[in-house]
């Protein structure tokens, strides 16, 4: 796990969780993962939140063509690590990232998800996303547009034209390229950028 407390082993057919302290097991899972799926492809690996509750488990299908075997995303379930209850069932995509501390997933080409409903917060087809570096935000490139959207909501919260450079560590000023830094609060700019560029 990310916060080092918990160890993770899995077979083919079970996940079994272990106090990385003591040893003691502390959950199993009648979830696993076929080696010869996996292939190198970590988009269809068991990947744990950040929190420890939920654990994503990809499901796949597999294709024969040419006398060559491949398995490819089917969907992927979001299970209950302390109950092993499959929470929601949500479409494949090619990477996944749990973001606010695990309360939302990111999946690829797909948008933002609520990991407790499996309810779609924000979708993102062709975009772009990146967390800000609190979590507060989601930021949304399409094109040239950058949107800045609440990450507990999914709402946007603000448009600004032009390619998002950087945001500051405590997220109150966003840095646009060509155009200048901006309050994330009030969406004002507070610094036009020079003819040069910020530097």
């Amino acid at each position: 796990s990310r916060d080092g407390s918990l160890l993770m082993a899995t077979t083919e057919t079970e996940t079994l969780f272990l106090d990385a302290a003591t040893g003691a097991e502390t959950a199993r899972l009648a979830v696993g993962l076929e080696a010869r799926v996996m292939q190198g492809n970590l988009a269809q690996a068991l990947l744990l939140s950040p929190d420890n509750r939920t654990l994503l488990v990809p499901e796949y299908t597999e294709v024969v063509a040419d006398g060559e075997t491949r398995y490819l995303p089917l969907n992927i379930r979001l299970v209950d690590v302390g109950t092993g209850e499959t929470r929601a069932q949500l479409p494949a995509g090619s990477q996944y990232a749990f973001l606010n501390e695990g309360r939302l997933l990111f999946v690829a080409r797909q948008g933002i998800f609520n990991t407790d409903t499996g309810a779609l917060v924000v979708a993102i087809t062709n975009q772009i996303a990146f967390m800000s570096s609190t979590g507060r935000y989601i930021m949304v490139f399409d094109g040239n547009l950058t949107r800045l959207l609440d990450s507990e909501t999914g709402a946007l919260l603000h448009e600004f034209e032009g390619p998002w450079s950087a945001t500051t560590e405590d997220d109150h000023y966003i840095l646009i390229s060509g155009k200048g830094v901006y309050d994330t609060g009030t969406g004002e700019l507070v610094l036009e950028a020079p003819a040069r560029g910020l530097r």
